[in-house]
Parts: C-alpha cells; sequence; structure tokens
C-alpha cells in the first residue's frame, strides 16, 4: 500500500514539473537529435542531388543524403512521374516546409544555386533561402523572396561570399499547398576577391632605340595568371612567374624609335596598376675618333684609334 502510495506522489511531481517546461518546436527537436552532421569542406562545388535517401511521408524528420544529414520539415523526397528532377528523385516542399542541412560547408561559399519547378500542375509558390554562420543558432536570409511559377525547373543562385563555416536551410514561405520540387542544390566554395595589382619596378630599366626584341621583367604585388604586362595600353604576351613577378616580349617595332612608353599591369575585371614611364635612349653613336695630335687635350682613352703611343701615353712625334 505505501508502494503505491509511492509511486502516485512521484508520478504526481514528474507531471506537474512537465506542465512547467519550456515548449520545444518539432522540427528543433528532430534536428537536435543524434544526426550525421559532419561538415564539408567545400574546396570545390558540392551538389546535392537528392538521389540518395529515402522520406515517403511529409511528416518531419532527418534524412542521410550524400552530402550529410537533411532536415526535411513538411517535404518528402518524391519520384514520382510529377516530381520535377534531373534524375530519379528531388526534394518536394508543401505549406511552409523547410529542407535544412545539419551540418557546415567549412570552405564558406561565394555563391548557391538551388533547381526548382512546381509540383504536377500545382499554382505558384514562394520561397527564400537563409543562412547561419553559427552553427544554426541564428539565420539571415540571402536575396530576394523567389517565385516559383513554372513546372520546368529553373535555377535560382544567391550570392554569399563568406569564408567562415555556413549551413543552409531552404524554407517555403507562402504557406499555401502548392507543392515546390528542388533539385542540384550546389554551393560553390569561397574564393577571395583578387586585389588591384600595384607595379613597382621594370628591368631592364630602359631600352635602346632601333635595339632588338627583349623580355621586360615586372615587379609588384597581386599578380595573378591572368594579369598582363601593357605597353602604351597594350597588353604584351605575358608570363605569370608569381604573385609578384611577371615577364613579356616587347617587340623590336616598339622600340624604334627615342622616347618613352606607358608601361603597366592590368588584371582583367580586376584593375590596373599605376603608369611607369619607360625610356627608349637614342642609340649610341658609332663613329670613330682618331688621335693625330697628343698635344692637345685628348687622351688615347678618348679615340678609337691612335696614331702612336708608348705604353699607352700618346706621342707628340711617332716612335718606332
Amino acid at each position: 500500500m505505501k508502494t503505491s502510495k509511492l509511486n502516485f506522489l512521484i508520478i504526481l511531481v514528474i507531471g506537474v514539473l512537465s506542465c512547467n517546461k519550456p515548449s520545444i518546436r518539432l522540427q528543433d527537436a528532430v534536428a537536435n537529435s543524434t544526426l550525421k552532421t559532419t561538415a564539408k569542406s567545400a574546396t570545390v562545388a558540392i551538389t546535392e542531388n537528392f538521389e540518395t535517401g529515402t522520406k515517403a511521408s511529409y511528416t518531419i524528420g532527418n534524412v542521410t543524403l550524400s552530402t550529410g544529414s537533411w532536415t526535411l520539415n513538411d517535404a518528402l523526397i518524391g519520384n514520382s512521374a510529377t516530381d520535377r528532377k534531373n534524375g530519379t528523385q528531388s526534394a518536394r516542399v508543401r505549406n511552409s516546409g523547410v529542407l535544412k542541412t545539419n551540418f557546415d560547408y567549412t570552405g564558406g561559399a561565394s555563391t548557391v544555386s538551388v533547381a526548382h519547378a512546381l509540383f504536377s500542375s500545382d499554382a505558384s509558390s514562394t520561397w527564400q533561402l537563409w543562412y547561419s554562420i553559427n552553427g544554426g543558432s541564428t539565420y539571415t536570409l540571402s536575396g530576394a523572396t523567389v517565385t516559383t511559377n513554372s513546372t520546368t525547373l529553373q535555377t535560382a543562385i544567391f550570392t554569399i561570399n563568406l569564408s567562415s563555416n555556413i549551413r543552409f536551410e531552404i524554407r517555403k514561405t507562402d504557406g499555401s499547398t502548392n507543392r515546390i520540387n528542388f533539385d542540384d542544390f550546389t554551393v560553390n566554395p569561397y574564393t577571395a576577391p583578387a586585389t588591384v595589382p600595384t607595379l613597382a619596378s621594370l628591368s631592364p630599366a630602359s631600352a635602346q632605340a632601333a635595339g632588338p626584341a627583349f623580355t621586360l621583367s615586372a615587379t609588384g604585388t597581386n599578380f595573378t595568371t591572368t594579369s598582363t604586362i601593357n605597353w602604351n595600353g597594350v597588353a604584351l604576351a605575358t608570363t605569370y612567374i608569381s604573385a609578384t613577378l611577371l615577364s613579356a616580349s616587347v617587340p623590336a617595332a616598339n622600340i624604334a624609335t627615342t622616347g618613352s612608353a606607358s608601361i603597366n599591369v592590368n588584371t582583367p575585371g580586376v584593375g590596373t596598376s599605376a603608369i611607369i614611364a619607360y625610356a627608349i635612349n637614342a642609340p649610341a653613336s658609332t663613329a670613330k675618333r682618331f688621335l693625330f695630335d697628343a698635344t692637345k687635350a685628348e687622351t688615347a682613352g678618348n679615340a678609337d684609334w691612335v696614331i702612336d703611343e708608348d705604353n699607352n701615353t700618346p706621342q707628340k712625334v711617332p716612335t718606332p
């Protein structure tokens, strides 16, 4: 009898405590359960095509796909004839359903592309892409709301440009029973934007007019494989050596006459360095000088030929 009373009291206490416990959303409870949450290193583009994994009902649940664990809320993996897909399966979302990654892409993201289309003959619906950089604690909207109004898969592209760990949610936003298919969810890795090149010096520092073709080296910073050395605004045939060194072939025609050329480095789509004025000097004189009279101010070193000298000393009177 005492045992029965004790059990009753224990049940009563548990019941009271459960009434005071804060409510937890079902989708959060499922998402925070034991999952395959291994981070994906997005050093190359990673695509989820929904071809693996099975989920036949709209009830919230976790599905292990090729990229990792996803939570599908009011969503399933569809493979019917009226599911729009590239392959045999795609995700299908209704009402205010959500597709959520339970893992981070550790390479960050530059852009995300998503294929989407109306399921069967359903009317148009809207959806959004959200991302989190704190493991799913909070999310930020990416871009604008997308309207899906075609039964042919279209691709929506979102610019992210974040280097931190990142995970994603696709949220259907109109709340209607119209269904949307999603396929080929692709995350492209973050790439640091290129920086405008700088030009510090050129070698050789000048050229001689009417000289032969030669190789010009440019030293600076922020050079890339697409950078070119420009001669008066025209790109030379340029070889990338490193982020601080380029070389280019200068045709003889470019230095046919005296003057100067404007040299800079250009990286297409990024910018152009400041200009260095490159001198094209007059050619050295080829005239010959003869020393006839050593009594003048001339010395043998200033002449090409000396009529007579003894021990490198010009003589006024030639000696044997």
